[in-house]
């Protein structure tokens, strides 16, 4: 009778015994459990706590300013506050959760954001793909560097799941002042500002600066900011780059293209002005122009720094350089007389003056600026000596001043120089320079005959103002003596001013010292065009004491009667403009007295 009963209580024993052994299991394995995580996997779990709730952020560093010698700022960091999305946070609130928002959600949102940023439909449905993306579920950008009403009109539509990150963008506060000069910036992979032309691109390791890390606090979900975090590395804000240019002189410059161009309609004038002494360049300009800020429908014309990235062949303004390499070799002398009669065979080819003036002295050949004399001299001073003066001067050996893009020119090789080589290049011709290379090479006639690197920036300058690189005059050779600069070339230099092909750059306070140049332009086809020219025109005042040299070089100028348009007729006076004005800013004394009246009769050569 007590069988089924005691064998029920052993079961129902067995059974507690079961039960309670798996509590304690279960308890040891959920203690372990609290174990492992508090002790064991503590850092593990405390680091993706951090990382959820505190991502690091990068602080962005203030690129560095760009400025004139007389203080002028060119281009500056402004801050831009940047817009971007997180999708996944753009859904209705139910309770404390953010439901995942549906395509209709997201559709209206995109729509709100184009009306308070003033888009058009495409730009609207670009965002709504880039919010409806799976792989940016998580951040998106709207748009980066907006301007302080867009950024408002943003923020007063209060789009869930929109916030801001605080950027900076490039102002220029001369607006599009030596526009070709700074260059401008473009957007890297990473969405970052980085140099792109000019001397943003030139110094972009020292304008750039370096970002910083700080973290940011956000709740438990990820789903909102909660404050800013420690700052745990603060950035490093970009240097300053001060340039040798003068703003006054620049917009001096820059007018004078703009009139001319309006003149002449010309497809495009570049311009230096710069300080023989010492390479200083004052004004760097280049027609047509364009506005850094306003970058949309900029062409390839209006972006190219044509003092720097134009090469040319030089025409007759070369033939100074090549008398004082003649008269320093020995291959002529002052009072040697030349037979000009013109049309004039030499080998195979026919050289031609366009006005011939029968028997010249050296300085005539200069001041009437006859081929038929030049190709007479160049042939005295030999192929070699040819070689080695036009690779003195720079021309097709190195940029002159070492700008992105910027051309180095070409020469003949000796080993391939002809007999004709030496007559094409007695004439400007079978060389190609960029204006500023001439520039350079033409100023050593007013420097003793030393040629300088042409200087661009002056210093550098750090956010302490602690000056960190400052730049030398750099003598880079002789091109020519002294003693003949002074005594020979710079007298004859000035009569071609006032009485040769430059007459129409004659000041009445101040000698002005220079050369003509016409080249016509290389034909599609081959050849040379019979309708195609540059214009050039080099000089330096006063003479008897340089302080400026200007070269102005007229692509293409389209002459109103059809006439061919000289040098003389198109750009000299556009450097008579610009020294007249240059020399009365830079209080340089006059050294003429009294007085002269000017003449601007009819140019008497071809220059």
């Amino acid at each position: 009778m007590n069988g089924p009963p005691e064998a029920w209580r052993r079961r129902a024993v067995r059974c507690a015994q079961a039960l309670w052994l798996g509590l304690l299991l279960a308890f040891a394995a959920l203690g372990w459990r609290l174990v492992r995580l508090q002790v064991v996997e503590a850092r593990h779990w405390r680091a993706l706590a951090v990382r959820q709730q505190q991502p690091l952020r990068a602080v962005p560093a203030y690129r560095g300013d760009i400025r004139t010698a007389d203080g002028a700022v060119l281009a500056r960091s402004v801050r831009a506050p940047s817009a971007f999305a997180e999708p996944r946070h753009m859904g209705r609130r139910e309770g404390r959760r953010t439901l995942p928002p549906s395509p209709e959600e997201l559709r209206a949102h995109a729509r709100t954001i184009a009306q308070a940023l003033g888009w058009d439909s495409a730009r609207e449905h670009a965002l709504f793909e880039r919010l409806s993306h799976p792989a940016r579920q998580g951040f998106c950008w709207i748009e980066r560097r907006l301007d302080e009403h867009a950024a408002a009109r943003l923020r007063a539509a209060a789009v869930p799941g929109v916030g801001f990150k605080p950027e900076y963008r490039r102002s220029y506060p001369c607006g599009p002042l030596a526009a070709h000069l700074i260059g401008f910036t473009r957007l890297d992979g990473e969405g970052e500002l980085v140099g792109a032309t000019g001397i943003e691109a030139a110094y972009e390791q020292v304008l750039a600066g370096v970002p910083g890390l700080q973290e940011v606090v956000r709740d438990a979900r990820g789903a909102r900011v909660l404050h800013e975090g420690n700052l745990l590395v603060p950035p490093e804000d970009g240097a300053t780059v001060v340039l040798t240019i003068d703003s006054h002189l620049q917009r001096v410059v820059e007018r004078a293209l703009a009139e001319a161009a309006a003149s002449w309609r010309p497809a495009g004038i570049a311009a230096v002005a710069l300080r023989p002494a010492d390479g200083r360049v004052l004004a760097l300009a280049s027609w047509p122009g364009y506005d850094p800020a306003a970058l949309a429908g900029l062409t390839p014309a209006a972006q190219r720094n044509r003092p720097l990235m134009d090469t040319m062949e030089p025409g007759s303004i070369l033939k100074p350089l090549i008398v004082a390499a003649a008269l320093r070799a020995g291959a002529v002398h002052p009072g040697q007389r030349f037979d000009c009669t013109s049309p004039r065979r030499f080998g195979a080819r026919t050289v031609r003056d366009v006005h011939p003036q029968g028997t010249l002295d050296l300085a005539g050949v200069l001041v009437h600026s006859s081929n038929v004399g030049m190709v007479q001299v160049a042939m005295a001073l030999g192929p070699e000596r040819l070689v080695e003066l036009l690779g003195a001067a720079g021309f097709g050996l190195e940029p002159a001043i070492g700008l992105p893009l910027e051309e180095r020119g070409s020469t003949t090789p000796l080993a391939e120089w002809s007999y004709h080589s030496t007559v094409s290049v007695a004439q400007g011709y079978e060389l190609a320079v960029t204006p500023v290379q001439m520039a350079s090479a033409f100023a050593a006639l007013a420097a003793g005959g030393i040629r300088y690197r042409p200087q661009l920036v002056e210093r550098v300058i750090d956010p302490s103002g602690r000056v960190i690189a400052r730049f030398e005059p750099e003598p880079l050779g002789l091109l020519a003596d002294a003693r003949t600069c002074q005594q020979f070339l710079i007298p004859a230099l000035v009569r071609v001013v006032e009485e040769g092909t430059g007459r129409r750059a004659r000041l009445e306070r101040w000698t002005v010292a220079g050369k003509t140049g016409t080249a016509k332009k290389v034909a599609p086809g081959g050849g040379y065009s019979a309708d195609r020219y540059r214009a050039s025109f080099i000089a330096f005042a006063p003479a008897s004491r340089p302080e400026l040299l200007v070269a102005v070089t007229v692509d293409e100028p389209q002459s109103p009667d059809g006439r061919v348009p000289y040098g003389g007729t198109v750009a000299a006076p556009i450097v008579k403009d610009i020294l007249q004005e240059a020399l009365l800013y830079l209080r340089v004394p006059p050294d003429r007295s009294p007085p002269v009246p000017a003449s601007a009769g009819p140019a008497g050569g071809q220059g």
